[in-house]
């Protein structure tokens, strides 16, 4: 090819779908697992892990091979393991492949992901670098400064983490998705054994870079820079995903909007003429940080859900493009290209570790992303610091005299800041609180010309207002941590709460004479009472509850009714067996027992026709379980329901209509369906303060078992006219579009 002007669109080209492939199979192979795993968010948060860190390994097999081979040998050599990858494709999941009970679940899917995955993701992930490194070695004008073609691979990501929520996920079964990535995966062989016949007809039969022996050894503290400044914002990206996630849904939609602006910071960055430079970014970041800030300390007693996400991605965009804007910065002469993406690559890896691996283990609630925001206050004064007081000699008397002056007086500054934090953290009164987080964030406002002391009083503020760790004025009785998510238990007035992340999972009044009244979704007279009021017909009352929650339901009790109760997370269980908190299990008096692991795998093992009554409410927050309300999950269920059978579902959600995807699968199923919302009376008692909003569904293949539903409790059929949508499946699950008509 000896037409340099080709040059660009051909490796541009190849970057673009090596990328596309990348960051298309990252939501794919996660959705795969979700089914085996709860639906948790963890999921996204270790295969990001994963991912990164095959990533860095490929970011370390181009390094080796452009020090130590040909271009030739490294074009032989990619193009033959490229090839070789084709033999574990199309991308598949056994089936029987189960995930351990009790603790091990972050090490067993990393351990799949590399068996079912690895292999071609690691090849792939040597694209950015390598094909940089080989037209460097072109003659082309450009070819001195390859760092453009980073921003094309980027964006070839972003296009791709876009497309898979919206024209991917919603039209293609994963399925055909995996057929699809492996004829992309072809076509990159093609594209690929293209560049290296264009390297091949320069004939340069030197290795490529050995001009690496010759230039300049980079200092080891631009290295720490390297590495660094890729850390904040792959620890920042995994951190916001947790905070949204927490409240909303385990979706690959979610996962994807953070990580498409991790990249599209990347793109800014690196591109030829960034649409905001890095002094614009250090200016603009700290505002920001105070509006964040703000927007933490107001959440407690302030309901702003969307607004809250808003102001997350805006602050991570900020904060993510400044670190790679510094790192663009300081990016080395193309000699150094793959020792830098290769420390890049480990920066991000190492920050994957912290959140994913390391952070639930060391911190008992979430602080990992207020922490490393806090970093970013620092970043900015480091950057900005007047070169006079790095390189400047200071007069031994003035100059000491001076710089301790100024010292003392931003430590006396800092003293206060953190005073009025506290105050305003332990204010019992609403508008003292609203008073209280102006006047801070006003304080925050103005230090922000004074690098060290903003920097200071940011961390504080970021860690002491950590959201979900202050709940009003309740008392905090326990709080722990695991694979599935953060668990605490609240005491205020007389009434104990069990939150899973920042949403109620249960709820029981301590005084004696109501102890044992249901309460939340499940009040008496509620959707939950007129369930268990209609089952009371039936000869057996085998109930099968997926999702414990705090075992209310053991309180509507009835001659001959047994639970068994399936639940993912054992330490739900221990806390709702925990007579300190709650009660409802041990006193109410129905027989019970419990099963670990996930439901739909778990009751697998039951005799057929086994259970009455499936009473479903597998919700953690408003994540949506999506592999328990699949057309083949309920072929399971009908399968261990007796003739007569009756399966409700708790479909409650502040943001998904999820009425259109049960009708959908009844429907298909040939089962009778009625739905209810729920909204309580208020009496004044304390009990119905604690009543919520329910929406509930009950189906079942006897028309006749849920007719009493309709005719004396007002449930209603869903309306032709209404809604209608293709029914989800275990292949197939338009989450999008339930969010796009909520309740």
């Amino acid at each position: 090819m000896n037409n340099h002007k080709a040059l660009i669109p051909v490796f541009a080209t190849t970057l673009f779908l090596s990328a596309f492939l990348i960051f298309s199979v990252q939501p794919m192979v996660s959705k795969m697992l979700l089914p085996l795993l709860g639906g948790s968010p963890s999921v996204w948060n270790t295969a990001m892990v994963f991912f990164q860190a095959m990533l860095l390994l490929g970011y370390g097999y181009a390094h080796l091979m452009a020090r130590y081979f040909s271009l030739l040998a490294q074009a032989f050599i990619h193009l033959f393991l490229l090839t070789l990858m084709t033999c574990v494709l199309p991308i598949a999941i056994p089936e029987g492949t189960t995930p351990p009970e009790q603790t091990g679940q972050a090490l067993w899917q990393i351990g799949v992901m590399a068996a079912y995955v690895g292999g071609p993701f690691f090849i792939l992930a040597a694209s950015a670098p390598l094909f940089q490194h080989w037209f460097s070695s072109t003659p082309h004008k450009d070819s001195q400064n390859p760092y453009f073609l980073y921003a094309v691979s980027n964006a070839g990501s972003m296009l791709s983490l876009l497309s898979y929520p919206i024209l991917i996920e919603p039209f293609l079964g994963v399925n055909l998705q995996t057929h699809a990535w492996f004829a992309g995966y072809a076509g990159l062989i093609a594209m690929t054994a293209v560049c290296a016949y264009s390297i091949r007809s320069f004939k340069k039969p030197e290795p490529a870079l050995s001009s690496m022996d010759f230039a300049p050894a980079t200092p080891f503290a631009s290295k720490a820079w390297w590495v660094g400044l890729s850390f904040v914002p792959s620890s920042l990206m995994l951190g916001v995903t947790t905070f949204i996630t927490t409240d909303l849904v385990s979706a690959p939609f979610l996962w994807i909007l953070p990580l498409a602006i991790y990249l599209a910071t990347f793109i800014i960055a690196f591109a030829r003429k960034p649409i905001l430079g890095v002094y614009a970014c250090r200016e603009i970041t700290p505002y920001i940080l105070c509006l964040l800030i703000l927007s933490f300390m107001i959440s407690s007693f302030v309901v702003l859900k969307g607004a809250m996400i808003g102001i997350n991605l805006l602050a991570f965009f900020m904060c993510a493009l400044l670190c790679h804007s510094e790192l663009a910065r300081l990016k080395p002469s193309a000699a150094q290209l793959t020792e830098y993406f290769l420390l890049v690559s480990l920066g991000g890896v190492l920050g994957g570790i912290f959140n994913a691996l390391l952070a639930p283990i060391l911190f008992k609630t979430p602080i990992e992303y207020p922490l490393v925001l806090s970093a970013i206050g620092f970043v900015v004064y480091f950057f900005t610091q007047p070169e006079s007081i790095i390189t400047k000699e200071f007069n031994k008397n003035d100059g000491k005299k001076h710089i301790s002056g100024a010292l003392i007086m931003d430590f006396l500054i800092i003293g206060l800041g953190i005073l009025m934090f506290f105050y305003v953290l332990h204010a019992q009164n609403n508008f003292v609180q609203v008073v209280g987080s102006i006047a801070t964030f006003s304080f925050l406002f103005i230090t922000i010309p004074n690098r060290l002391v903003f920097s200071v009083c940011a961390f504080a503020a970021l860690t002491m207002f950590q959201p979900g760790l202050w709940s009003d004025d309740k008392k905090l009785l326990e709080v722990d941590r695991n694979y599935y998510g953060v668990l605490r238990v609240y005491s205020k007035e007389n009434t104990n709460f069990f939150y899973h992340g920042t949403t109620i999972h249960g709820a029981q009044i301590q005084i004696p004479d109501q102890k044992f009244t249901p309460v939340t979704y499940y009040s008496k007279g509620g959707t939950a009472s007129d369930i268990f009021a209609i089952t009371n017909s039936l000869k057996t009352q085998k109930v099968a509850a997926l999702g414990l929650g705090v075992g209310s339901i053991a309180c509507y009790k009835n001659y001959g009714r047994t639970f068994d109760f399936y639940e993912i997370d054992p330490d739900v269980i221990r806390i709702a067996e925990d007579k300190r908190y709650f009660s409802y299990l041990s006193d109410c008096g129905s027989p019970y027992k419990t099963i670990v692991g996930d439901a739909r795998l778990k009751i697998q093992d039951v005799t057929d026709g086994y259970y009455d009554l499936f009473f479903i409410d597998t919700f953690s927050a408003d994540n949506i379980p999506v592999h328990i309300m699949t057309k083949e999950a309920f072929v399971l269920y009908l399968q261990k329901l007796a003739p007569n059978g009756i399966i409700s579902m708790n479909i409650s959600n502040r943001y998904f209509n999820l009425r259109p995807v049960l009708n959908a699968i009844a429907k298909d199923l040939g089962l009778t369906i009625y739905f209810k919302i729920h909204v309580p009376e208020k009496d004044g008692s304390l009990a119905s303060q604690l009543y919520t909003t329910s929406v509930f569904a009950v189906m079942s293949l006897n028309p006749l078992s849920v007719a009493p539903f309709a005719e004396d409790y007002g449930w209603q059929i869903w309306p032709s006219s209404e809604k209608q949508v293709k029914p989800w499946t275990d292949d197939y699950a338009n989450i999008l579009g339930a969010l796009a008509e909520p309740q």
